[in-house]
This record gives structure tokens, sequence and C-alpha cells, in this order.
């Protein structure tokens, strides 16, 4: 993680030392502990310090996490904040209402699932389709082609600032899609940049960047661009 991630990673962690209204001394000590691993600078320490110091509510956790999310943490770093979001909050049968539901949202915001402040409303108005319905039926479910038509036309949109969209897309994405179907679609991007003349580094970085989203490894990525080696600027 970069130090932008591992620093909004450790806030999330103190917002939920606050949920259930105390930060316990196991709590403190095991984000102290992770802090440290993560090679913090001091003003970063006094940024989770002062989270800790008093009380976070529920709308400021989200806003944290969303601020995680938006450092475009890839999948790993995500799963590994939320173990140590359960691990804080100790067993299930013991959390509180206000923990649940906090987790519920959080969740949802790292995991790339379900609405969150109309998110998925947006992106269904920005390609009228139900690509992002959460209870999508199987006869509304748009048909492959139309699925990858929609996406490479959205991946491949020049929006500055919606990393936070494009995580929530590339996540949809790869519940629905093989791991066929996700190479495909980056060499569709490669064709669609090579369309025009020479693939520009913009595109190739933004290639690089859906391949990660979509849970393609380096190697498989690679095997892909290789294929446009000598269409690249």
């Amino acid at each position: 993680m970069t130090r932008a991630q591992r620093l909004a990673f450790l806030k999330v962690l103190a917002a939920f030392a606050w949920a259930d209204g105390e930060v316990e001394a196991s709590e403190r000590n095991r984000i102290k502990i992770l802090f440290n691993s993560f090679e913090l600078e001091s003003g970063a320490r006094h940024e989770v310090d002062s989270l800790l110091a008093e009380r976070v509510d529920f709308d400021d956790a989200i806003a944290l996490a969303k601020e995680f999310a938006g450092t475009f943490a890839l999948p790993g770093a995500r799963r590994q904040l939320l173990d140590e979001i359960e691990t804080l909050l100790g067993a299930e049968d013991e959390r509180a209402k206000g923990e649940r539901e906090l987790l519920e949202h959080v969740r949802a915001i790292l995991q790339g699932h379900g609405p969150v402040d109309g998110l998925v409303d947006r992106m269904r108005g920005l390609f009228s389709r139900t690509l992002f319905a959460k209870n999508e039926t199987e006869e509304d479910a748009p048909d492959p082609e139309a699925r990858d038509r929609d996406f490479l036309a959205a991946v491949t949109e020049d929006r500055p600032g919606a990393d936070s969209d494009l995580q929530r897309l590339c996540a949809d994405y790869s519940r629905r899609a093989t791991m066929e179907e996700r190479l495909a679609i980056i060499d569709r991007m490669f064709a669609q940049a090579a369309a025009d003349g020479p693939v520009s580094k913009r595109a190739e970085e933004q290639a690089h960047r859906v391949a990660h989203l979509l849970w393609i490894s380096t190697a498989e990525y690679h095997g892909v661009r290789d294929r446009w080696r000598d269409r690249l600027a």
C-alpha cells in the first residue's frame, strides 16, 4: 500500500474502535502495532491519535471508509482492512446493532457491492441499463455482449476523479464475468485505443488500472499487453 492508503487504513480502524462508544486498550494497542509496521511519519501518528482521542460518529466513519476506497487500494488491502475491522469488533454474536450497521455500510464500500450514496443509481442513469441492479433476475440481466459493451464504454470514458466509480464498476463486472471474459475486455481496451493510431500512454495505464481491479495478475495482463506491443506509443 502507498503512504496515503496506509494512513487511510488506520483512520478507518480508529473510527471503528469507537463503534461501541469507547476505545479499549487492546484496540488502541492493535492500531499502534499496525502503525509501527506501516512505518509512517510522526505527522501521520498525530492524525490517527486525534481520531482515537475524540469519539468518531457514524457519518464520519463512513466518510473515512470512502477516503480509503478513494485511494485506489487494491482488493488485497481492502480485504485486510475488513479483517482488521472484524477483529476489532469481536465475535459476531456480541456486536451491538450500531456496530453491525456500520460494518455493513463499510463492507459495501470496500467490497464495491451494493448501493452507497446513490452511486448505483447514478451509474444506471449513465448507461440506461440494469448492469448494477442488486436484485437483478436472470431474465432482466443484459446479455454478455451488451454487458461488455457498456463496461468497455464506461472504463474508457474520460472522467477525471472518478476512481471510486471505476472501482465499483470493476467489482460488479468481476462478479458477473469469467477470467477469460475479463482478459478479453482488456484486449478490447487495447484494440479500441489502437483503432485511431498508436496506443497512448494514458490508454495503456488505464488498461493496467482496470486489469488490477478485475483481479487480473501482472503476468496475465502483460500477456494481453504484449500482443499490442507494436502499437504502443
